[in-house]
């Protein structure tokens, strides 16, 4: 059953709950408030009483006739005791009343008694509700006055003159446009509400068979316009993870590529050079060492390759294991810069230092740093040996007070550093830059040479784990430098 056949459904069975519990209800109430006198009843009883006292054939004198009716009325008060009754000749003469009055009414006191009529009916002030009868008597009329106190009456009786059928239609009108105006309402509403969900399920069927973007209507701030804006952000982020899923899914099939040539390569040359010395196919011992070098030293580059492959998956589950400890980062830069001194001299390289002298102390994780490090200064001697130069600097950034930040800074940091290694070998092309951190991505022709193209990913994702950033400026043939950036928060606020 759709929900549109629900709607209807809904409101068919609220209208005709309604109207029983509506029918019930004034059953029941008036089980409880149905006490007193109508103007039915009234009606029934003084009619009674005057056709009564209109026979005329019981009684052979007008002194009979009278006591008959006396005895009537005084039968009929004692049966009704809140009930007053009175006779009148046609005169206005008071020929009887049952409650013992002698005296004749004045114009003013019989008009003050009809006053307000019918409204007395269904008063619930002391006042008296009064009803006229008559008949003939020697074919001169009789009048007979009923008078009933108001709070005797029936309070939830109308009294209601219709005199046309048609009259009765200004009081129908009126109550169905009253019971049929918010049935209409709400079926408008209900529609408007049918209409905007089948455009929400339109959208997540069309995203289901054809992965397009959800692009809904989020103005308003309603239940469904909630909804609407979830399923926008959902859909984006779903193909985000889509683009990131296919992305890792190319890069997988890069590293196999990647992999299958740098390893076919050594494993090649290994082979040949082991059948070689296996069948002592070399002139002497000098060109056995030398094959047995190049054994060694290809063996040595796979086994590089794979521990490069084992620091991906390291730094993977790294950020959820991370320790932090306060370092002085000038002395641990200037022993490892120590390291590379002998190295840089036989490449011919010039090697520039510039660590301050006093000490600099972040929170950091050293073997990261120290790692991400070496990744930039490995990268820069192996693809920026031509430019003959390789610089390793520290540089401190002390923030101003909270108040004078610029903005955008973290108001938590205290101050941030910057390490830069710095090349002057071929450079990175523009359009290659802003790839050069993603995993398996090589600068350029000029800079590619053996390797997977993960160092530089290691940096980055040293820097993401202390909640830090990698620069780079990168002029062709001038210089390349890599900025790794660590900020130091203020104690206690660290992520």
């Amino acid at each position: 059953m759709n929900l549109r056949t629900k709607l209807w459904l809904m409101v068919i069975v609220a209208s005709f709950t309604g109207l029983v519990l509506f029918v019930a209800s004034l059953v029941i109430m008036g089980s409880f408030t149905a006490r007193g006198y109508t103007h039915e009843s009234l009606n029934r009883i003084g009619n009674e009483l005057a056709e009564e006292a209109g026979k005329q054939d019981m009684e052979p004198d007008r002194e009979q006739i009278k006591t008959r009716i006396q005895t009537l009325l005084d039968r009929t008060q004692n049966e009704y005791p809140q009930m007053s009754l009175e006779w009148f000749s046609k005169d206005g003469t008071l020929q009887y009343a049952t409650d013992q009055r002698k005296e004749a009414y004045t114009f003013d006191e019989m008009m003050e008694r009809f006053v307000g009529m019918p409204g007395k009916l269904w008063g619930f002030d002391n006042e008296l509700a009064t009803l006229v009868f008559h008949w003939a008597l020697d074919n001169e009329p009789q009048y007979l006055i009923m008078s009933m106190p108001s709070k005797e009456m029936r309070g939830t009786q109308a009294f209601v003159y219709v005199r046309q059928s048609w009259m009765l239609l200004t009081l129908l009108i009126p109550l169905g446009i009253f019971f049929i105006t918010p049935i209409i309402f709400s079926l408008l509403f209900f529609t408007r509400i049918n209409r905007r969900l089948k455009t929400l399920n339109r959208a997540v069927q069309d995203f289901d068979a054809r992965r397009t973007k959800i692009v809904l209507d989020d103005r308003g701030n309603d239940e469904i316009i909630q909804l609407n804006r979830h399923l926008n952000h959902m859909s984006e982020r779903i193909l985000d993870q889509v683009a990131q899923i296919q992305d890792n899914e190319r890069k997988r099939q890069t590293l196999i590529a990647n992999l299958s040539h740098d390893l076919r390569t050594p494993l090649t040359m290994i082979q040949g050079y082991a059948e070689t010395l296996h069948d002592g196919l070399y002139q002497d011992d000098k060109e056995m060492r030398a094959y047995a070098e190049i054994v060694l030293r290809r063996s040595r580059y796979m086994n590089e390759l794979l521990q490069k492959l084992l620091e991906i998956s390291h730094m993977d589950m790294y950020s959820a294991r991370i320790h932090l400890k306060q370092t002085n980062l000038s002395e641990q830069l200037r022993k490892l810069a120590a390291d590379y001194i002998a190295l840089l001299e036989n490449h011919g390289m010039s090697f520039e230092i510039e660590i301050p002298e006093q000490s600099i102390l972040v929170m950091i994780d050293p073997p990261l740093i120290e790692r991400a490090v070496r990744n930039l200064v490995e990268n820069a001697i192996q693809y920026g040996r031509t430019g003959g130069y390789l610089g390793l600097s520290l540089r401190q950034v002390i923030f101003a007070k909270s108040s004078d930040r610029s903005e955008g800074l973290d108001s938590r940091k205290d101050y941030e550093v910057e390490i830069s290694v710095t090349d002057k070998g071929p450079g990175i092309p523009v359009e290659k830059q802003e790839l050069i951190f993603e995993r398996f991505t090589r600068g350029s022709d000029a800079r590619e040479g053996e390797g997977l193209g993960i160092g530089l990913s290691i940096v980055k994702d040293v820097a993401s784990i202390h909640k830090g950033s990698v620069r780079l400026e990168s002029k062709p043939d001038v210089h390349t430098i890599f900025t790794l950036v660590i900020p130091h928060f203020l104690t206690g606020n660290h992520p």
